[in-house]
This record gives structure tokens, sequence and C-alpha cells, in this order.
């Protein structure tokens, strides 16, 4: 063999092991024994091609690549080494600098993205031990291929030679001279990268340059630090470029522990605050909260000297994001549910602060902060208690009672014997209202937190805390049934705790609704909440009572039309017949029970259905005279409830009546209008100008419901014609014409889906002419 020939080596052993990553603790000893092996064959050339092969073959990950770039750096310190100790020469170490190092930084900068990303791992990997040395030959490697590919048109060469000069930042040099001018180089190639056409450099480059500020502050001269900080400030926090705003809210953490630049921080956080929790992105949005909640705990800088607390409130009040409230739920978590012991008063008079600012946002923020653990459920049980117990002791203060909310030593532990002192006052007649919307709100923001505890709750660990919220609730509950707080808000929370708590505990609230469902007042505008809870607690007994009343009323009908003598002697009340038609209209308006009723309970309507039909067959007669309980008000409502029933019964196809098979097939609108023209006189007035417009609002309901024949817009039109000529005779009728209108121009567009034809003849004849004429 001659002295110039290469040592023929068999490398396939050499390949299993570079390339298998070894346990962390063991990285460190098995890169020397490679290192000296590798370096004892003389085969850095062949290990070299093997890793880049690996490469671009199996795509390692992360790890793997970084072990190379270890592996690679203990070569280097093994050969640097021997030069110091030994005297040995520097032809290996150069080599290895020149085929392996310089060329990783070619690869790093040359190759594809996909590809790339591997190398500037690599490039971690030689950076992970670093001394003066290291620096200094990562300098001269790189040098030869980095500068001339910052500016070069290709914008992804471009990017790569960014990033691997943000990774080596700062550049170090042998000559001192030289420093001084590659330091000042090297900043302004990171300005120029700030102002880059490309997106992903000027992405990359404000998160770095932002970290290396704060590590190197001190260092960076001050007219560069000013500089850098007017070009992220002022422009790329408001870039185009969703990424370089988020980069912008993310670099800015890692100044945050940076002592010199406090002032700088202060003031730019006080410049970003509005624009960044506001942003129409939601990254950015979570990116400026997330940085708002890494100032908890900052001695100097506080969130809410940074943006106004309102401001905040009302973010999370209009929030659409979860991942957004739940870090501005960790933002005000500790403001407005302290995670110390507090007093009834303390926590009480920080959530109505809350609760003044914005009530959506309330109860947003209860609804987060024990699902998410920001609280343990002890505290979140005594925020609990504290808010119900405050508001009961504030609305009784109110009403002229002897409780204070100013005894600043009050504490949760007395917040039972508290809620069992109480005594209702009944002399006390002035009540602030503005007063009970406020606590209703705190008292919901108590029940929101108690239904996230709900799960927790009734876990066997937790049997005693569960009943010893749903005993201090109960008592909560029976306070707000007192009967000066019947008919304000905090009715409709009673009657929400009445549901949540257990069956046992609930007896006392199924009385009182029921009673309030007997003999409450209907116009009030609490009567659909005791609607709705007394349906979802039984609905087979409300059904009872609807059908007991529609059963009076029909008898109360029939006997006023045919003037015969009734069965039983009784005095009814016209408040009484309304009571199951309002009982009707409110279950069908609750977008909680309307489904439910139809799908679990649907067999009940027509029997409702063919009762008000019965009364409606007797209105004509009702109207000449009868008994002044049967008003024009309880006629109009009775027809309107039948409509709506009418609809609903028939909307897949009409029913079958079992009492009167013939024509029970026909379209329920085609009916109406038949039974109308039947008993219509205008002469005699049988329909009031009341009645008739009501007639003519439920004709327009029957419309709209589902697709007709032509047939019976023909009928229709007809109708519409004759009330016209009605309406015209009278100034008095006048008042007919404008939901005439609106019936006639709903006809109109309805005829274009007919559902047996073309219905252009029948509206440029006979509607549009109509239309004009009720309009002139």
């Amino acid at each position: 063999m001659s002295k110039n020939s290469k040592p023929v080596i068999d490398v396939g052993n050499w390949k299993e092991d570079v390339l298998q990553l070894p346990k962390p603790s063991k990285i460190k000893v098995e890169c020397k024994r490679l290192a000296k092996k590798i370096i004892e064959e003389n085969v850095f050339h062949e290990i070299w091609t093997i890793i880049k092969k690996h490469i671009v073959v199996k795509q390692p990950n992360r790890n793997l690549c970084v072990y190379f770039g270890n592996l690679i750096l203990t070569i280097w310190k093994i050969l640097e080494k021997e030069e110091d100790d030994e005297g040995a020469d520097s032809d290996k170490r150069t080599a290895l600098e020149a085929d392996v190092i310089t060329d990783l930084f070619f690869n790093a900068i040359m190759v594809k993205k996909i590809f790339s990303e591997k190398f500037y791992w690599m490039i971690d990997g030689l950076r992970d031990d670093t001394n003066k040395k290291v620096n200094y030959m990562l300098f001269r490697c790189a040098q030869p291929v980095l500068w001339r590919n910052l500016d070069v048109p290709n914008g992804v060469i471009r990017f790569a030679a960014s990033m691997v000069m943000l990774k080596l930042y700062p550049f170090q040099s042998e000559d001192k001279f030289m420093n001084i001018e590659y330091l000042e180089k090297q900043h302004k190639a990171m300005k120029g990268m700030l102002t880059d056409s490309c997106v992903d450099i000027r992405v990359e480059a404000t998160k770095r340059i932002l970290m290396h500020m704060s590590l190197w502050w001190v260092v960076i001269p001050r007219e560069f630090i000013k500089d850098f900080l007017a070009i992220i400030i002022d422009n790329l926090a408001y870039d185009t470029s969703v990424d370089v705003r988020v980069a912008v809210y993310e670099g800015l953490q890692y100044l945050l522990p940076c002592a010199p630049a406090l002032n700088a921080m202060q003031h730019a956080l006080k410049l970003l605050g509005n624009s960044g929790i506001n942003d129409k992105s939601e990254r950015v949005r979570l990116a400026m909260f997330k940085l708002l909640n890494g100032l908890k705990g900052h001695r100097f800088i506080k969130y809410y000297e940074v943006v106004e607390m309102e401001d905040i409130l009302y973010r999370l009040d209009f929030e659409y994001s979860d991942a957004v409230k739940l870090e501005i739920a960790k933002l005000l978590c500790k403001t407005y549910c302290p995670l110390k012991k507090a007093t009834i008063d303390e926590r009480y008079n920080r959530v109505r602060h809350l609760v003044k600012t914005s009530r959506n946002a309330a109860l947003q923020f209860h609804r987060l902060i024990f699902s998410n653990n920001l609280v343990p459920l002890e505290i979140a049980m005594e925020h609990i208690i504290s808010l119900s117990t405050g508001v009961c002791l504030t609305i009784r203060s109110a009403t002229g009672g002897d409780a204070s909310m100013n005894q600043s030593a009050m504490d949760v532990s007395n917040a039972s014997q508290l809620m069992t002192n109480l005594k209702t006052n009944k002399g006390q007649t002035t009540i602030d209202f503005s007063l009970f919307d406020e606590n209703k709100s705190i008292i919901d923001c108590a029940i929101v937190l108690w239904t996230t505890l709900r799960k927790r709750l009734y876990s066997l660990e937790c049997s005693k805390e569960n009943d010893r919220i749903n005993q201090h609730m109960g008592k909560v509950m029976m306070r707000l049934f007192d009967d000066q707080y019947r008919n304000t808000v905090l009715m409709e929370s009673a009657l929400v705790i009445g549901s949540l708590l257990p069956e046992k505990k609930s007896d006392a609230c199924y009385s009182v609704v029921h009673n309030m469902i007997e003999s409450g007042d209907l116009d009030s505008d609490f009567m659909p909440h005791y609607i709705e809870a007394y349906a979802t607690w039984d609905m087979n007994k409300m059904i009872e009572i609807i059908y007991n009343g529609l059963k009076e009323l029909r008898l109360s009908f029939e006997y006023s039309s045919t003037r015969s003598p009734p069965k039983k002697k009784t005095k009814p009340t016209a408040d009484k017949f309304r009571r199951p038609l309002e009982f009707i209209n409110m279950i069908l308006a609750s977008a909680n029970l309307h489904t439910y009723v139809i799908q679990r309970f649907g067999e009940h309507l027509p029997e409702f259905y063919y009762k008000l039909k019965t009364c409606k067959e007797c209105i004509p007669q009702l109207t000449i005279g009868g008994p002044s309980v049967l008003n024009e008000k309880l006629v109009i409502l009775v027809y309107e409830t039948y409509v709506l029933l009418s609809i609903i019964v028939n909307k897949e196809e009409p029913v079958v009546d079992k009492e009167n098979e013939e024509g029970a097939h026909d379209d329920p609108l085609l009916g109406e209008i038949n039974w109308f023209f039947l008993n219509f006189r205008p002469s005699k007035n049988v329909f009031s100008n009341n009645f008739l417009q009501a007639f003519l609002r439920c004709t327009l309901l029957y419309v709209e419901s589902k697709p007709h024949s032509l047939e019976v817009f023909q009928k229709l039109t007809d109708l519409l014609k004759v009330m016209y000529e009605y309406s015209k005779r009278d100034e008095g009728n006048c008042v007919i014409l404008k939901t005439l209108e609106e019936t006639t121009k709903a006809t109109k567009e309805s005829v274009k889906y007919a559902t047996d034809g073309n219905g252009d003849s029948l509206i440029k004849e006979q509607l549009v002419p109509l239309i004009d004429a009720i309009n002139s």
C-alpha cells in the first residue's frame, strides 16, 4: 500500500452506531467513543456522507439531528485539544472544518426547506457546549457561505441564511478589530430582516431579535436597540400578516425578566395593550393575553396598568374563542376569586364590580374558573356561599331589615347562621328594583359556578361537601321566595336553584310554583318562568291543568252560543278562561319546552285543538250576544291559540276529525276561509274590527307555514278582496288596511311556490292590482 492511498475500511458498523440515538444519559459517553474511533480511522468524509444520506432518506427527528451536531462538535474538540496538548498536526481539524462543518452551513442554507431544517438542528447541536474557541471556529466555517446569501433575491435561501445568522449571533472572531466590524454588520443585517419582504423572515427575526436583546441588552449598541424596538412596536405590531403580529407579542415575553429593559417594556406594553386585546385575529389576542399573564407576579409592571380592567372585561364579554376566554380567566382569577381565605364582604364586592362592568363577562368568568382547574373545590364552594349569602344580606338590608354588609369581619363559616337569622319584613313596601337586577347577576354567577361543580360534588368522596352546598342553596332559594321578592327578577334565579336541588329539598319550591300557576298574575313578566319550571318538573300535571281549563272553556262557549243552562252553576271569570290559553302559548313560545312537548307529549295537542275548534265554531254567535265574561280579548285569544295548534298538528298532513270526518283532509287554510265566508256579514257586524285584524294575522301564519294549492290561493285572494271592500266602507275600518297589505304581499310571494302549478296569472291579474289599490 502506498503512503498516499486512503485506508480501506468497512463502514457498515459505523452506520449502525452513528445513526442510532443513545439514551440521554449516555449521549456524551457515546459521542466521545465514536469521535475517537472516527479520528483514529480518519473517515470524516465517509461518516458525513452517511449522515447526509440518512437525512434525505429517513427524515430523522430533532433529537437525532442535535445528536449528530454533538458528535461533530466532540470530534472537533478532541482534535483541537490534541493540537494544544501534544502539538499534533492541524490537518485533520482543518479537514473537518472544510469538509464537514462548512458543508453543514452550506446545506443549511442551500438545500430545500424540508431538509434545511435538519441541518438547523445540527447547528443547535454544535452550540450545545460552546466556548470562545468554538465560537471562533463557527465564525470561520460560516463566513464563506453566510454573508453573500443574506441579500440574494431568492427568498427561501435568504430565509435560511437569516436563520443561521440568528442562531449563531453574536459572531466572534479572533481578531478584535474584525469583531467590531462584524458586530455592526450583524446588527445592520438584523435590522434589514425586520423590514424584509419575506413574511417568514420577519416572523423569525422578530422573535429571535427580542430574545437576543434580552440576553445581550448591555452589549447591543443603544442606537440599534432603539431602531429594533421602533420597527417592532410601530410597524410589525400592526403588520398585515397575522404571523408577524403574533411574533411581536410572543417575542416580547423574552424581555419581561430583563431588568435593563424595564422602562422600554412599560412603554411598549402601554402602546400595544388595547390594540393587542382587540385585534381581529384570535391568535394575536391569545398571544397578547399570554403576555399579560406573564406579568403576574412582576414587581413593577401590573397588567391592569397596561390595559384598563374595563377593557379586559369587555373583551371577555364579546370574545368567542374559548382559548382566549381561558387566558382572560387566568388573568382575572386572583382578582375576582381570591385563592386565599376572604370575607363575605370582600368576595361579594369584588364580584359586584365585575357584574356592574359586564354581566356576561361575570358569567363567563365563573363558568371557566373551576372547569379549567383555576381554583380548588374548597375555594369554589367558599365563593358560592359568600356570593349567595351576600346577596341575601344585601336585599334584606335594602328592604328594611337589620342585615348589613358593613361587617368587615363577616366570615364564610358564619354564613349558615346568618341565613337562618334572616326574617321577612312584611311591612316594607319601597323597593329599589335596580338593586335586584344587580344582585340577580351576582346570584347567577354563584349558580353558574355551582353547576360546574356538580359533577365533582356527586362523587363519593365529596358527599359531605354536596350536602353542605345543597343545604345552603336551599336556604337561599326559600329566602328568594319571600312574598316581597316574588315579582322581581330574583324569582328567575330562585327557580333555577330549585331545579338544581335534589327532589327532597325542592318540594317547597314546587309548592310555591304550583300556587303561582293556580292563582298568579297571568300578565306578570315572570309567569313564563313559572310555567317553564313547572312544566320541566311535572309536564303531566301541566297537561292536566290545561285540559281541565279548556274543558270548562268549551262548556262556557257552548252555553253562551245555545243559551242552554249549564249542568253546574259556577261563576267563571275571564282570567280563569285565559289561564289554559296563556299556558299553551307560553309553553310553545319557550325554546326549551317547544320541541320537548311536541316530541314527548305531542298526542295531547290534537285534543287541545279539537276543544278550541268547538269554541271557534261558537264565535259568530258569541259576538251577537253572550255573557260579559267572554269578552273580545278572550275570543281573539281563543282563535289565535286555535290557529297556532292547527298549524302544529297539521304540519305533516291534516288530522282526522273523529266527530266530523267530512272534509277532514282539506287544507286547514281552506277550511278557515270557508268558515269565514259562511259567517261573515258586513251589514250585521258579526265580527269586530279587532277580530278581523286578528283573523288576517292568523291567515298570514297559515300562508307562511307551508305551501298551498292554487285553488286555496284563489279563494284567499277572493277573501282579501272582500276585506278590502269592507275596509273602504267605513273610516273606522282603516285599521285593517295595514294588516291586509302585509297578508296580501305575503300571499303574492307564496303563490310562486304553489304545489300544483304556476300562479303568475293570479299575481299579475289580481294580487298586484289589489296591493296597488290598498296603497292608494
